[in-house]
C-alpha cells in the first residue's frame, strides 16, 4: 500500500550531519552504531523494523533524501556521507588525534589491502588494528570474534544494505569493546580505487552522484530506475 510507504519510526531517527561530531566524542558506555540511508536503502531498511530499533544514528546519505524529508520537518537536518567530502574525514581525523584504534572489513581482498594502505598514507597516525574483506555472509561469529580480540575501539564496515546493517547489529552483542560502529557502504571500494576518491570539481559543485554513476554501472541502474520510482512514492505519501 502506499500509504505504508514512508517508515515514520526511522524518519524521527533521522539526524542531522552536523550531529555527528558531537556523536563522535561523546563517551559511550555501551556499543553504538551509525548507519546511512538515500533512495536505494531506505526501501529495504523501512521493512526491517529490528534493525530501525537496534540502531541508534541515523543519517541521510544524499541531496536528494534531505530534500524530501525536509519538505515535512520544522527543523532541517544535512546529509552527512562517509566518504572524505564529509563526516568520513572528520572520523579519520578524530581517530587518528586521539590515537584510536581502528578496525576495517569492507569490499575484495583486494580492495581492503588497497583501502588500507590508501588510509595509512594520507592519514599516517591512523591506527588500523584489524582489516578483512566484505565477503562474510557465513562466518559473522569468527570476525567478531577477531575484532574482540584487536583492541579496536571504532569499526567500519562496507558490505552493502542490509547486510552492514545486520553485521553490525550483532557486532554489539559479540564486541562490547567497540565505542562505536559505523556503516560505510562503498567507502571501502572507493578508497582502494583511489585515495581521495571524489575530484575536487565534483566535491565543489556536489554531484558526488554524477562521478558514481559514470564510473559503477550499477550506480546508473538505480538513478535511472529506483530513485525515481521512490521520489514519486515519497511525494505521494507526504
Amino acid at each position: 500500500m502506499v500509504s505504508s510507504f514512508i517508515n515514520y519510526t526511522l524518519e524521527a531517527k533521522i539526524l542531522s550531519g552536523q550531529k555527528f561530531n558531537d556523536i563522535l566524542i561523546e563517551k559511550h558506555e555501551q556499543t553504538k552504531v551509525i548507519s546511512f540511508i538515500n533512495p536505494f536503502s531506505y526501501s529495504v531498511i523501512s521493512k526491517r523494523p529490528k534493525l530501525i530499533d537496534e540502531i541508534e544514528y541515523w543519517f541521510v546519505d544524499g541531496m536528494a533524501l534531505c530534500q524530501l524529508t525536509n519538505l515535512r520537518r520544522n527543523k532541517k537536518i544535512s546529509r552527512a556521507s562517509f566518504d572524505l567530502s564529509s563526516i568520513g574525514k572528520d572520523f579519520l581525523n578524530f581517530s587518528s588525534a586521539n590515537a584510536c584504534n581502528v578496525a576495517l572489513i569492507g569490499g575484495s581482498e583486494d580492495d581492503i589491502k588497497l583501502a588500507t594502505q590508501n588510509l595509512k598514507n594520507m592519514f599516517p597516525k591512523l591506527n588500523i588494528v584489524f582489516q578483512h574483506h566484505g565477503y562474510i555472509k557465513n562466518d559473522f561469529e569468527s570476525v567478531y570474534a577477531k575484532i574482540n580480540s584487536s583492541g579496536a575501539n571504532y569499526l567500519v564496515v562496507g558490505m552493502g544494505t542490509p547486510m552492514q546493517e545486520e553485521f553490525s547489529v550483532g557486532c554489539k552483542k559479540f564486541c562490547p569493546k567497540l565505542s562505536l560502529i559505523i556503516t560505510c557502504g562503498g567507502f571501502i571500494t572507493q578508497t582502494a580505487m583511489k585515495p581521495d576518491y571524489y575530484h575536487p570539481w565534483i566535491k565543489k559543485l556536489g554531484l558526488r552522484w554524477l562521478q558514481r554513476a559514470y564510473l559503477h554501472k550499477h550506480v546508473r541502474q538505480r538513478l535511472i530506475k529506483d530513485y525515481p520510482s521512490f521520489i514519486i512514492r515519497y511525494l505521494i505519501n507526504r
